[in-house]
C-alpha cells in the first residue's frame, strides 16, 4: 500500500481525489444551507431641477401637480437567497418614502405566474410594494416619480425570515462565468502538466502542478457563488442597461 502511495500513480490518484472532493464538499454544504436574502438596488435620475438663475423658473405639470423638481427613481427588488420569499415573510410589504411628494409609479418588469405584485401610494410621500411570492432569482423593477429635494428615496422592509431589506448592487453574472472558465482552464493545464511530469519525468507535485491548487480553491469558491447568485433576471438586465448617475 505504501509503495502505491509513493508511486507516480498513487500521487496522481491522491491529487485527483483532492481535486474532486473539495468542490463536492463545498457544493453539498451550499445546497443544504437555508438562506433568505431579500435585496434591492436603486438609481435616481433628475428629470427637472430648479435652475441657478433667480429670474428663470421652469415648471412641469404632472397629473395636475405643478413642480419645479421631478425625479425618477428606478428600484430593483430581488430574491437573492435560495428560498422562496412569501407574503408572510414580508407581512407589511416594502415601504418607500420621500421628503417630497410621490407623484406616481408603476411596475416596469414583474415575474411570471401568480405573484401579483402591486404598488400603491399612501398620502403624499409614502408608497408600498406587495407581492404573493418571489422565487430564488426573481426580481421586480419599479419606476417612481417624485419631488424629493435630495433626489433620493428611502426603502425598507422586514420580516421574520428575511430580517431587513439589504442593499446589494446589481451585477451581470457573465463575469462570474468567465472567471470560472479561466480558472477551469488553469486547473486543466496544471493537472496535465503535473501528470506529464509525474509519469514521464518521475517528478513530484511541483512547478505548474502547484498552479492548479489555488485554481481549484478558486473554482470551488466560484461554484458556491454560482449557487448563491442565480442567472441574471430580466428585471436586472433592464436595470443594468440604465446609466447610473
Amino acid at each position: 500500500m505504501l509503495q502505491f502511495i509513493t508511486s507516480p500513480w498513487g500521487q496522481i490518484f491522491g491529487w485527483l481525489f483532492s481535486a474532486v472532493s473539495l468542490p463536492l464538499a463545498v457544493y453539498f454544504y451550499a445546497k443544504q444551507r437555508v438562506r433568505y436574502n431579500f435585496s434591492y438596488d436603486i438609481q435616481h435620475f433628475a428629470i427637472l431641477r430648479p435652475t441657478i438663475y433667480a429670474d428663470v423658473r421652469i415648471f412641469a405639470n404632472y397629473a395636475g401637480h405643478e413642480t419645479s423638481r421631478l425625479v425618477e427613481t428606478i428600484l430593483l427588488l430581488r430574491n437573492s437567497g435560495n428560498q422562496t420569499i412569501k407574503r408572510d415573510d414580508v407581512p407589511d410589504g416594502v415601504h418607500i418614502r420621500c421628503d417630497g411628494t410621490i407623484l406616481g409609479g408603476q411596475l416596469i418588469v414583474t415575474v411570471p405566474g401568480s405573484s401579483r405584485p402591486s404598488f400603491n401610494i399612501f398620502g403624499t410621500s409614502n408608497g408600498l410594494v406587495k407581492f404573493n411570492y418571489l422565487r430564488p432569482g426573481d426580481a421586480l423593477l419599479l419606476s417612481v416619480l417624485h419631488t424629493d429635494p435630495k433626489s433620493r428615496l428611502e426603502v425598507w422592509a422586514e420580516g421574520p425570515n428575511i430580517g431587513d431589506l439589504q442593499y446589494r448592487r446589481a451585477r451581470d453574472n457573465k463575469l462570474l462565468m468567465i472567471s470560472a472558465a479561466m480558472l477551469l482552464a488553469i486547473l486543466v493545464g496544471g493537472t496535465s502538466a503535473f501528470i506529464y511530469k509525474t509519469l514521464v519525468n518521475g517528478g513530484g507535485l511541483s512547478g505548474l502542478g502547484f498552479v492548479s491548487v489555488p485554481a481549484l480553491v478558486g473554482l470551488a469558491v466560484i461554484w458556491v457563488l454560482s449557487e448563491f447568485t442565480q442567472l441574471t433576471s430580466e428585471a436586472e438586465k433592464k436595470f443594468l442597461e440604465l446609466k447610473r448617475p
